[in-house]
């Protein structure tokens, strides 16, 4: 379901990546995950989550921004 390579620069860091029986078992079976992301969720206060929300979210503009700079054509 997943494969782990050992970073080439770094001994200590293991990239883990899904692989396509692994998505595709993803893809068929939602529900776990949301499931299981409620439960954790479930835990944590509304403005706990709400925090984590405003995290996530920071997160995915900075990648965002990444990838357009990375897709650049002045990127080097």
């Amino acid at each position: 379901m997943v494969t782990r390579v050992r970073s080439a620069s770094d001994r200590r860091a293991v990239f883990v990546d899904i692989t396509k029986k692994g998505r595709e078992f993803v893809i068929g079976n939602p529900h776990i995950l949301h499931n299981r992301l409620r439960k954790t969720l479930d835990k944590y206060s509304d403005a706990e989550q709400i925090l984590m929300a405003n995290a996530i979210e920071m997160v995915l503009g900075v990648l965002r921004e990444s990838d357009a700079r990375m897709n650049s054509p002045d990127w080097e």
